[in-house]
């Protein structure tokens, strides 16, 4: 059986934001895969899973799927002009990136067709075609219940993969240690110390 430990949304986005820093996204990249991510953990789950299969795939592949991404937006665009709208990831991108936007298309009257029943975040997605559709509030209620659960009690993830989280995210700030370290040679002191 595996481990859990609760945490809260709020901690995902911060942990994911810092250890996808040190892995090599810029800020607004970051940003992004930590909100996707925590939107997916929450109500998919697999969110935590699908970053951390990205970084061990292979280096900067987590940056690059995280940009790739992005042509959701462009494809959400394009439906609502157009009426429907295609991309295809090659190679695939994980259901955990693109999570909470295809949640907000939804919201906005665009339809995936052909979506998963119940997708996770390590799920495969190769192709998505965004299409015009009546405005979709069939599970607006279970997804505001699921996140007001999440915001009050927080959510159970592997303790494995977060405690991997949480030491890559380590990585981004200096400890304190560093901070406080003696300074060395080339470098002056301040008027304070």
């Amino acid at each position: 059986m595996t481990e859990t430990e609760r945490v809260a949304p709020r901690e995902i986005v911060d942990l994911v934001y810092r250890a996808s820093r040190v892995r090599g996204c810029d800020s607004s990249a970051s940003n992004r895969v930590a909100g996707e991510v925590a939107f997916c953990e929450t109500h998919h789950g697999g969110g935590l899973a699908a970053w951390a299969a990205l970084v061990d795939d292979a280096p900067g592949h987590l940056a690059e799927s995280v940009l790739s991404s992005c042509q959701i937006d462009l494809v959400a665009s394009l439906a609502r002009t157009e009426g429907i709208s295609r991309t295809d990831w090659n190679p695939p991108i994980p259901f955990a990136l693109v999570a909470g936007s295809v949640w907000s298309c939804a919201l906005r009257g665009l339809r995936w067709s052909a979506a998963p029943v119940e997708p996770t975040g390590t799920d495969p997605v190769s192709t998505m075609e965004l299409s015009a559709a009546e405005r979709s509030d069939g599970r607006a209620d279970w997804f505001a219940e699921r996140s007001r659960s999440a915001l009050a009690e927080g959510l159970l993830v592997d303790r494995v993969l977060w405690s991997r989280l949480d030491q890559e995210a380590a990585g981004f700030l200096l400890s304190e240690a560093v901070l406080d370290a003696p300074v060395g040679r080339g470098r002056s002191r301040s008027a304070h110390g």
